[in-house]
């Protein structure tokens, strides 16, 4: 691909973009990453936290390994449920 395609592809010039127009896409960005919204309160991500399959499973280790009597091993589990998002969130799948 020719240079003044990139260029053109890219909506910029062949020195680049400026500061401040740098700034501009990058917030763009972020604002499209994170939905744009206000943030969410704390319930409000339980509620979402559900959304995924994989919670499911960690609920279910979890209280399978509460019956057993590993309460330690519960609590990593109960804890990865807590982080599936937030790891979401910042590998950069979007969900």
């Amino acid at each position: 691909m020719a240079t003044d395609s990139v260029a053109e592809v890219l909506a910029t010039g062949h020195d680049g973009l400026t500061l401040a127009e740098a700034r501009v896409r990058l917030d763009g960005l972020r604002a499209e990453r994170t939905g744009g919204g206000a943030a969410r309160g704390w319930f409000s991500v339980l509620l979402h936290q559900f959304r995924s399959p994989v919670v499911y499973i960690l609920v279910v280790a979890a209280l399978v390994t509460v019956a057993l009597g590993e309460y330690i091993d519960a609590l990593r589990y109960c804890s990865r449920t807590g982080s599936e998002r937030h790891d979401r969130l910042h590998s950069g799948t979007p969900r």
